[in-house]
């Protein structure tokens, strides 16, 4: 699954909002997703969601495709 993840580039600064960096990655769980994050990098992880950007299917031969998304305006 591809999960979104929102974080504070420093764990030692006061979290600022203005400061919230994203990154995507491919893990089996949001608990895994926390794990390699926290493992591999310094950063104060805020959040994580299940993104819904990618429809991503379990067989091995199909991969991950974008789905397109079009905002509606109201005129």
């Amino acid at each position: 699954m591809t999960f979104k993840v929102y974080y504070q580039p420093s764990k030692n600064t006061t979290p600022r909002r203005e400061n919230t960096q994203s990154l995507y990655l491919e893990a089996d769980s949001e608990a895994a997703a926390r794990v390699l994050v926290e493992e591999n990098t310094n950063y104060n992880v805020e959040f994580i969601e299940l993104s819904g950007s990618l429809f991503c299917t379990t067989r091995p031969t199909r991969g991950c495709y974008p789905i397109p998304y079009r905002p509606r305006l109201r005129q």
